[in-house]
């Protein structure tokens, strides 16, 4: 473990199902205070009665600042620990470019890039008033290996990418720590709606994420990994 590793107060995004959903579970499982956000009071339900009802949960849209200030109050909540934001919620849909609205577009920006950035932006400061805090980002392949009809996501995911490398540039100095995971395709329910998805049985699972997230909490204060690229043993898929 690392040597402040039970002190954080970690919060997840993008709870309610999937990727975020085992992050939450699996920290607490571990043993972590974890602050739990989605939209889906129904799903937020569940993950509370897996863990108890001892994860904290913040149901709420991103897109209004009222759930973004009360993320941030949550966050800080206990002020004798280390706080950590995990950045797990987010859209695709993929089509051609021509065939897809600009509003279409624009929704994927918003929720895989500008509405993780209001929250760091929220967050921020009060973190290097502290001293430090963590960042992990759940990015994508498809930033770095673009493929064809994820236009909005590959560059919503690019953009997010780019946010955490300048945000590293400019504060890692005053006890910044931040990741971005650049994952592999996961089976989750984003695929749901795609007649041909790639074989779902290849891919990642949410607790292989899950499973970095942990190893990446547990570095000791001294160490921190900028990104990390976790495939499906296939490879891209």
């Amino acid at each position: 473990m690392g040597d402040f590793s039970l002190s954080k107060r970690i919060l997840v995004t993008g709870a309610s199902s999937g990727i975020g959903k085992s992050i939450a579970l699996g920290l607490w499982n571990a043993g972590y205070s974890v602050v739990a956000n989605g939209r889906d009071e129904s799903r937020l339900s569940d993950l509370a009665a897996q863990s108890n009802h001892q994860i904290e949960m913040v149901i709420g849209d991103l897109a209004e600042a009222l759930t973004v200030d009360r993320l941030h109050d949550s966050l800080y909540s206990k002020p004798d620990s280390y706080p950590v934001l995990i950045n797990s919620a987010g859209i695709a849909a993929f089509s051609d470019y021509g065939s897809g609205t600009v509003a279409d577009f624009e929704k994927q920006i918003l929720v895989n890039l500008t509405l993780p950035n209001r929250l760091i932006h929220r967050v921020l400061p009060d973190m290097l008033h502290r001293g430090g805090g963590q960042i992990i980002n759940i990015g994508s392949i498809a930033a770095v290996n673009v493929f064809a009809g994820a236009d909005a996501y590959s560059a919503s995911k690019a953009a997010l990418h780019s946010l955490g490398r300048t945000l590293l540039a400019g504060h890692r100095n005053r006890g910044l720590k931040l990741t971005t995971v650049i994952c592999g395709a996961a089976d989750t329910p984003i695929w749901d709606s795609m007649p041909e998805p790639p074989d779902r049985a290849k891919m990642l699972s949410p607790q292989d994420v899950c499973d970095v997230v942990l190893f990446l909490l547990n570095l000791s204060s001294s160490a921190n990994i900028d990104e990390i690229t976790l495939l499906p043993q296939g490879g891209i898929l």
